[in-house]
């Protein structure tokens, strides 16, 4: 009986080892890709489609860039909520303090680059206003 205890504890402390090894070395490579994501966010925001060509490669990018936030999704990546939040110095990095009207003092009023979870907040931190 205390040999059957003890290979299930190794089995359960395996497992959560080998799962830990996994999420640890997905970290370079989605690492790699984040930056891809926010350039594509930035360079979305400043777009301007004057024709159904253009449009139609917008289209595109917006179909690939779904697929890889559709990946990072099933790694557990997902982007960092920020806008409307309170401000946190440990999950958002402030570039600049803005007046605003719309949102309370202390609280994040516009996102640069986004942030990204990877199970746990932090692992690239959103640059806010």
């Amino acid at each position: 009986r205390r040999l059957q205890v003890e290979v299930d504890n190794f089995r359960a402390r395996t497992k959560s080892e080998l799962s830990a090894a996994r999420r640890q070395a997905i970290v370079p490579i989605i690492s790699e890709l984040l930056p891809i994501c926010d350039e594509y966010d930035l360079a979305r925001q400043n777009l301007s489609i004057e024709s159904d060509r253009e449009r139609e490669i917008a289209d595109r990018f917006e179909t690939l860039l779904g697929r890889v936030t559709a990946l990072l999704k099933a790694v557990g990546v997902s982007r960092m909520r920020s806008v409307g939040e309170a401000f946190s110095p440990e999950l958002h990095e402030a570039i600049s303090m803005v007046p605003s009207e719309d949102y309370a003092a202390e609280t994040v009023c516009q996102e640069i680059r986004s942030g990204w979870v990877l199970r746990t907040p932090g692992m690239d931190a959103p640059q806010v206003m």
